[in-house]
């Protein structure tokens, strides 16, 4: 099913042909680990759950009249690496027959709808969760746990990989397009080094990747490096507001965690408050 024309998601045929705007923050991996433990959940659920407030913020920003509309349909394609591995495997080791860690890509993609508030009839109830970062992070989880632990994340990589040696990769790589055209946005994510590194003997102080050439107007690339983490979006130019959507995405992430101290500091009240007593 394809999804809605809406304010991140021009439907331009050839939207992969028009020119791009790269922009990016960073936040504290500290923090939204703070965040994490208030949700429990997993930091790919915080940054998710983020990523879709934002938009909604941004969505209103750009349309202030959304919120009297019906929702548009908006899925992001969470790319996932399938490969089952825990340590560092050299090239011979993965081109052995029985290499649990088999060469070349092995990644599949989660269809994660963003959350919508059409089917809401109590007004007052919509407009608590639209203003609830929470709501996106929970929305988020529940459906990221549903889909990693379900058979179909690996019969999407198997049914590539079939239509790969039956058909060509030609064939594999239009399915790939096809699924990447009716979806709004693509969100990857990568674990990058604890350390510094070095290029040449010059540190690097921060870096990140992009996906090029998608067929959707945005795409959001998550790096994590020396305990921070950087979310960069690949916005089609003209068409999306890419410093409007950092904005946006900022102050999701600054609700989220002042919610999350507030949290904490009342937890630490009552548990103090309680000792007095006792």
């Amino acid at each position: 099913m394809e999804d809605s024309v809406s304010t991140i998601r021009s439907g331009f045929p050839f939207v992969e042909c028009r020119p791009t705007t790269l922009s990016y923050v960073t936040f504290s991996l500290h923090d939204i680990k703070l965040i994490k433990d208030k949700v429990n959940g997993s930091v790919n659920d915080v940054l998710v759950g983020m990523i879709f407030h934002g938009l909604h913020l941004y969505m209103q920003e750009v349309d202030p009249w959304s919120n009297n509309k019906s929702s548009p349909q908006v899925t992001a394609l969470v790319l996932l690496n399938t490969r089952g591995v825990t340590s560092y495997k050299s090239m011979e080791e993965m081109r052995e027959p029985n290499s649990k860690a088999r060469w070349g890509n092995q990644f599949a993609f989660m269809h994660i709808p963003m959350p919508r508030f059409d089917d809401d009839n109590n007004n007052k109830n919509k407009n608590k969760k639209v203003d609830d970062p929470f709501h996106f992070v929970l929305q988020a989880k529940k459906y990221i746990k549903a889909k990693r632990f379900s058979f179909g994340l690996h019969l999407t990589g198997a049914l590539l990989e079939i239509i790969r040696k039956l058909r060509g990769p030609q064939a594999a790589s239009g399915y790939t397009l096809k699924t990447l055209t009716n979806s709004s946005l693509a969100i990857s994510n990568i674990i990058g080094p604890i350390e510094q590194v070095q290029l040449h003997g010059h540190p690097i102080s921060g870096f990140h990747f992009m996906m090029l050439r998608a067929p959707q107007s945005l795409t959001i690339t998550i790096l994590s490096y020396m305990g921070n983490v950087r979310v960069a979006f690949g916005a089609e130019k003209d068409f999306i507001d890419s410093q409007l959507l950092v904005s946006c995405t900022e102050k999701s992430f600054k609700m989220l965690y002042e919610a999350a101290i507030a949290d904490e500091e009342d937890h630490v009240y009552r548990h103090e408050f309680h000792a007095k007593q006792t």
